[in-house]
């Protein structure tokens, strides 16, 4: 979910799609990910850049915001991947077939659709 280094750490919450997978991987038997920190209410999030990764076969997109987090004199580059394009609406080639779910710094789901650039190969 997280394929830059220089980030290192994942920020998920309850709210996240992913959610319900982590913590199945988290209560393995041999659990192949570990929570590192919990943040409180009000923890300030610095957004530095947002790229939109393109997997090499399927052609499908994700698009990730990178940042970082300090709390408690330590700080936390982290990656959080964030929309989900709605299929129906791509292939019906209607621009704005962008969703964002509801992201730890927002207090309420925006139902809007945006549209992004498509993401190339570079």
């Amino acid at each position: 979910m997280n394929d830059n280094t220089d980030y290192p750490f994942i920020l998920l919450d309850s709210l996240h799609p992913q959610w319900q997978y982590v913590e199945e991987r988290k209560n393995m038997a041999v659990p192949d990910l570990e929570e590192i920190v919990t943040f409180p209410a009000g923890t300030k999030l610095r957004i530095e850049k947002a790229v939109q990764y393109t997997n090499g076969v399927s052609g499908s997109s994700y698009p990730t915001v990178f940042g970082s987090i300090s709390t408690n004199g330590k700080s936390y580059k982290m990656g959080y991947q964030w929309g989900k394009i709605d299929i129906g609406k791509s292939f019906d080639k209607i621009e704005k077939c962008w969703h964002f779910h509801q992201a730890p710094w927002q207090q309420k789901t925006d139902t809007a659709f945006y549209a992004l650039p498509i993401a190339n190969f570079w």
